[in-house]
């Protein structure tokens, strides 16, 4: 009886072992990734004192694509991927007097970028990987129909550093644990003052921080898999460098006025349907 149970045990551990990978055979190979996405925007600028001065948010969709790429030796991977959402979001701020005003506006959100990863510890059922990588970020908000609004553009790039867990679940399941720390580089933002009979200006900015927190649930058949990825990405952007134009003040004076994108966050919860070929 003993012998027997020894038997089954081994049989189990073996079929396990066998199907782990064939697993890692679907799961790490040449592929081509196409998707959908949805996330729960939230962008805020605050005033010197800390507090909250304007508000944008809103459901924003959109696609994900990317080409992933094996080494000869499947020593390491390298990926292209592009990424874009947008939508119609609601702005609650002020205007410059300090009078409250609320409307209805839109934003897109544009990512480009590369990626590399290498695999640091491997076996039948688990596989673990840092990735580093180079991606560029552009935000359009352009001009509502609302008086005095005007439009504006904000890029980032920034070094994303993260480490992915990989844990094989049975014989057609993958579950993805990533974090992601984007390390920013710099970044500009474009205020369309043209927009309302102003000059245009641009801000640098300089410092800030990010990460991101992701998990993905993947399913295998034969020759493709889908997935169900969940994510939080966050933003802490400093105050940018000031630049200084003059104009006039309710006077008519002539006034030296500095300009500066104020510090500023950005919360994203999203969900991305992915399917891999």
């Amino acid at each position: 009886m003993k012998f027997l149970l020894l038997l089954a045990f081994l049989i189990l551990i073996n079929s396990s072992a066998l199907m782990a990978q064939t697993l890692r055979e679907k799961a790490y190979r040449d592929t081509i990734s196409i998707g959908l996405e949805t996330v729960d925007w939230k962008y805020e600028e605050f005033s010197s004192d800390g507090s909250t001065f304007m508000k944008d948010s809103g459901q924003l969709s959109g696609f994900v694509f990317s080409y992933q790429r094996l080494s000869q030796s499947n020593v390491f991977y390298w990926k292209l991927f592009l990424r874009y959402v947008g939508g119609d979001t609601h702005y609650d701020g002020a205007y410059q007097n300090g009078d409250p005003v609320e409307f209805d506006t839109e934003n897109h959100i544009l990512w480009l970028g590369a990626e590399w990863g290498f695999p640091i510890f491997e076996n039948e059922l688990f596989f673990l990987a840092p990735h580093f990588g180079l991606t560029g970020r552009a935000l359009e908000n352009p001009k509502s129909d609302t008086e005095g609004d005007y439009g504006r553009g904000i890029t980032y790039s920034y070094i994303p550093l993260g480490l992915t867990a990989n844990f094989f679940l049975g014989q057609n399941m993958q579950l993805s644990l990533d974090a992601t720390y984007n390390h920013f580089l710099g970044g500009t933002v474009e205020t369309r003052l043209s927009d309302i009979g102003g000059s245009d200006f641009e801000n640098k900015q300089e410092e800030g921080t990010g990460h991101e927190l992701s998990a993905t649930l993947s399913y295998f058949f034969n020759s493709w898999s889908m997935g169900l990825k969940t994510y939080y990405e966050y933003w802490d952007i400093e105050d940018s460098e000031s630049v200084y134009s003059y104009g006039t003040n309710g006077n008519g004076d002539l006034v030296l006025y500095e300009l500066k994108e104020p510090k500023n966050e950005t919360k994203m919860l999203g969900f991305q349907l992915l399917f891999n070929f």
